[in-house]
């Protein structure tokens, strides 16, 4: 989780690991990790919170670890060949409230606020924003929600 009291600038260039494979390089930033776990239970093989380290590119197909980090809610997870991160030609986005926890933003969108920028590391065109005010990494959810028990209003 990240550290509280974090700017949004600390959180834009703060804590992204790289993990290398022989085919694509995975970026993980765990300041904009909303701990959703789609990695984990998408892809064990690759995603392994008991594995050190806990992401290994080679356990599985390319393919199937790119489906798997287009799958992570909250862009935390982002991937590069050769150097190069492919772009995303989507031009929809599509918001959702996810229960209990923060705003799923999917597709490119602006965030606009001083100081606010995409984390680095990332993916450019998804973020999760946090409903719970408890985050770290304020806009961004950090999973917090699950921690200090947010709960949907009625």
């Amino acid at each position: 989780m990240a550290l509280r009291g974090e700017t949004a600038a600390q959180v834009a260039t703060s804590k992204t690991r790289l993990y290398r494979g022989q085919e694509l390089t995975v970026s993980y930033n765990r300041t904009i990790c909303a701990h959703a776990a789609a990695c984990v239970t998408g892809l064990p093989a690759v995603f392994d919170m008991n594995a050190r380290p806990w992401i290994q590119p080679d356990n599985a197909e390319a393919e199937a670890v790119i489906e798997t980090i287009r799958a992570c809610p909250s862009g935390a997870l982002n991937y590069s060949i050769e150097g190069q991160t492919p772009a995303d030609p989507r031009t929809t986005t599509a918001i959702t409230v996810q229960p209990n926890g923060p705003l799923a933003i999917d597709g490119p969108a602006e965030l606009v606020g001083d100081g606010i920028q995409r984390a680095d590391g990332g993916a450019d065109t998804k973020c999760t924003l946090c409903r719970c005010g408890a985050s770290g990494s304020i806009p961004f959810c950090d999973g917090s929600h699950v921690t200090c028990g947010f709960q949907d209003p009625a």
